[in-house]
């Protein structure tokens, strides 16, 4: 049975953890949270089992409502943070972060595992089975293009990429223009495409890419829904539906596992 569990740190965090967390069968992330006011709120909406928290992203106020909070739902505390000094922490277990970013250089996620539950059987990372009966060699990956104007969800799937070695990001453009340019000379297996972008957009890049590649396309959107007949006139392989930029950190949780799989199979 997995663990529940609700992250709350820096916005960069979260997606780096949702990311990382993602393959793990022994947790399931039920909300990520970067203020107060949504930690709270998502606390009570999804009682989770545990919290995993960095202090050092709220007030003593802030953080002893939280801590308040979470004693008067049973939901268990995992400091991650550099230092854990707070009085109010002390019973809590404590992980700590590494100085630099986090990224699996720098940090075991088993060593998070452990803490939520040590006796939990652990689960490796690139376990879980993909809608393919025969893995793809890691020596061998699938070459992957990014094409997306926002900085946030191009590090949300850079992240995402991370954590399937069979997967190889080669490039990424923030526009169409850029990216049929790139054409020129990479030669990707998918093509993971956003459609609203400025000079060139996804639509009018999938008119001339269809010629120029054989790549697969991924269409990855807030609008797919609204411009799904066009998408597949045009000659879009798949489609999935992406939050606008100010919810990109959720993608990971609620769509990363399904563009792994979609991926997979589309190219066994």
């Amino acid at each position: 049975m997995s663990k529940s569990v609700l992250l709350v740190d820096s916005a960069l965090n979260c997606m780096t953890l949702s990311s990382m967390l993602m393959k793990e069968r022994a947790l399931k992330i039920v909300g990520v949270s970067n203020s107060f006011q949504a930690a709270q709120e998502k606390l009570k909406q999804s009682h989770p089992e545990y919290m995993i928290l960095d202090p050092q992203i709220l007030s003593e106020e802030e953080l002893s409502t939280l801590v308040r909070d979470s004693q008067a739902q049973d939901v268990k505390i995992i400091v991650f943070s550099k230092t854990n000094t707070h009085p109010l922490l002390r019973l809590a277990k404590y992980i700590k972060k590494p100085e630099t970013n986090i990224s699996r250089d720098t940090f075991s996620i088993q060593t998070l595992l452990h803490a939520v539950n040590a006796e939990t059987e652990m689960i490796p990372v690139n376990s879980i089975s993909t809608l393919s009966s025969e893995p793809r060699s890691e020596a061998d990956p699938l070459r992957i293009m990014l094409i997306d104007d926002s900085a946030l969800m191009k590090l949300v799937l850079s992240n995402l990429l991370k954590t399937d070695p069979s997967l190889r990001l080669i490039c990424d453009a923030k526009n169409g223009q850029e990216g049929l340019e790139l054409l020129q000379s990479y030669t990707p297996d998918v093509i993971l495409l956003d459609i609203e972008m400025p000079v060139m957009d996804g639509l009018s890049f999938l008119k001339h890419a269809r010629h120029l590649t054989k790549a697969k396309i991924i269409i990855l959107s807030s609008i797919a829904s609204q411009k799904a007949d066009e998408i597949r006139a045009l000659g879009a392989d798949a489609m999935i539906e992406k939050p606008d930029g100010s919810v990109s950190m959720d993608f990971a949780i609620k769509s990363g596992a399904k563009l792994l799989q979609l991926i997979h199979k589309l190219i066994p």
